[in-house]
């Protein structure tokens, strides 16, 4: 009988061995900042024990390089916190590319609106900087939580980190929520080759920091610093250490399937006026693949001043649809948003946790109270600001399409579907106008589909490949 444990999966259970871990902070073997462009860092993972826990952090530092005073305020959107920053990750061993997650921070900001509300504030606001607590007026209308000044404890507004970078608003994000091939599986420390953890960064101010006040350009700037990684290695019994090692070398060897978050850039023209409709079919592809799911974000080309592109913005008079192995996979195009909430909920592993007024209607113009829409002003550190409803009502409408057969507790690749010669293809429909009190939509959009697909990592002879499935 072996006594080799399903060592790479995740939920491997009454397995009875001994086991040591020990913790690790790691800083980068290279770090580099390009002001108001990019960043890219390097990790060169050593080797220790049996395997490496999912459970490793990614932590950084954002500092405002030109804050002065407590006149203005430089934060990070309040519902995304500092995820918005990380551009790409990519893990490789042994010199193959195991996984790649382009916009990781937009899906990552995505995934946590699938954690329970207590969570995102008591959790996420801590390790991210973003700040989640709301109340209500005496109008009955939804009022976000001012926000801390920047000599205060819990504040999340950045300061000037300085020549030593001692300081700054601190991040953290899981490895698993990095890459998530480690939702389904754990990496070996035993094969040959290097293991190397690349992130690249987003230096755009536009793009990720929310003002107070009224900041002059040539005070918008930021830096990303001290990236390192709270890596925890395990180690086996040498029984069992001494059987996983052999099984890796032998030639049946091992094969495990894994997920990978594959991102579809796209766009949709703008209606040319109220009652023009535009359509769009976007062809995925991943013919002949196994796939899981799919989540869309669309982002209209206007600015959003508090929440810049950390948002999904909800059409007028949207439609969609997914079409797989040519047939629809709903019965009927939808055009509901109350069903388009429900399917969301439906793809993820818990149910989608966003803040009150954010999913359904659009715009500023919807101010019944008794729809939960906003409050005009929030207090974001430096006075107040009065594009509340604009910025918020209606900017968080996710979609997602479940392809998995089961759900609650089986979100696994097992659950994927097969996709046959037929390329996967969204299909999405918005006019110029929509419900009432809504108004009216003149802009393009651009599109981020993340494809969650199965891939096979199979090690044998005590090499690694990789495989598509």
């Amino acid at each position: 009988m072996s006594v080799i444990p399903d060592i790479l999966s995740t939920n491997a259970q009454t397995e009875s061995q001994a086991t040591r871990i020990e913790s690790v902070i790691l800083d980068a073997d290279t770090h580099s900042w390009v002001q108001d462009q990019f960043g890219k860092t390097r990790f060169n993972i050593p080797k220790k024990g049996s395997i490496l826990s999912p459970d490793g952090t990614l932590l950084w530092r954002t500092s405002w390089l030109n804050h002065t005073t407590n006149t203005t305020s430089a934060t990070f959107p309040r519902l995304s916190g500092g995820a918005c920053v990380l551009d790409t990750a990519r893990l490789y061993y042994g010199g193959k590319l195991l996984c790649e997650t382009r916009e990781v921070g937009q899906k990552i900001i995505i995934d946590n609106y699938f954690k329970p509300y207590d969570a995102q504030v008591e959790v996420l606001d801590e390790k991210l900087g973003s700040n989640h607590l709301f109340g209500y007026n005496t109008d009955g209308q939804i009022q976000l939580t001012d926000s801390v000044d920047y000599e205060k404890k819990g504040t999340k507004q950045m300061i000037d980190g300085g020549a030593g970078e001692s300081y700054g608003l601190e991040c953290a994000v899981k490895l698993r929520d990095l890459f998530p091939m480690l939702k389904d599986m754990v990496l070996p420390m035993t094969l040959k080759g290097e293991i190397i953890v690349e992130i690249n960064w987003k230096g755009l101010w536009n793009d990720c920091i929310v003002e107070g006040g009224a900041i002059a350009p040539a005070d918008q700037h930021f830096k990303v610093a001290r990236p390192r990684l709270h890596l925890d290695y395990v180690s086996y019994s040498n029984e069992v250490h001494n059987a996983m090692e052999d099984q890796f070398n032998s030639m049946e060897g091992q094969a495990t399937s894994y997920r990978e978050a594959v991102l579809v850039q796209s766009n949709i023209n703008a209606p040319t006026g109220a009652g023009d409709i535009v359509s769009k079919d976007v062809e995925l592809g991943f013919n002949n693949r196994s796939v899981m799911k799919v989540y869309l974000q669309k982002i209209l080309s206007g600015a959003n001043a508090l929440n810049r592109k950390s948002r999904s913005d909800g059409f007028t008079g949207e439609k969609h649809q997914l079409i797989v192995n040519n047939r629809q996979l709903y019965s009927r195009i939808v055009d509901n948003v109350s069903e388009m909430y429900s399917y969301l909920n439906q793809t993820g592993e818990v149910p989608f946790c966003n803040l009150d007024g954010t999913y359904d209607f659009v715009g500023a113009n919807q101010t019944d109270a008794t729809l939960n829409t906003f409050a005009v002003g929030e207090d974001n550190g430096a006075g107040a600001v009065n594009n509340v409803r604009a910025d918020y009502q209606g900017k968080f409408r996710y979609v997602g399409f479940n392809l998995s057969k089961t759900r609650f507790g089986n979100d696994t690749p097992s659950n994927a579907v097969n996709v046959g010669d037929a390329p996967l293809i969204v299909r999405l429909e918005r006019n110029g106008s929509g419900r009432s009190n809504e108004a009216n939509q003149t802009e393009s959009a651009n599109l981020n589909l993340w494809v969650e697909c199965v891939k096979m990592l199979q090690i044998k002879n005590g090499e690694m490949e990789v495989f598509n499935i």
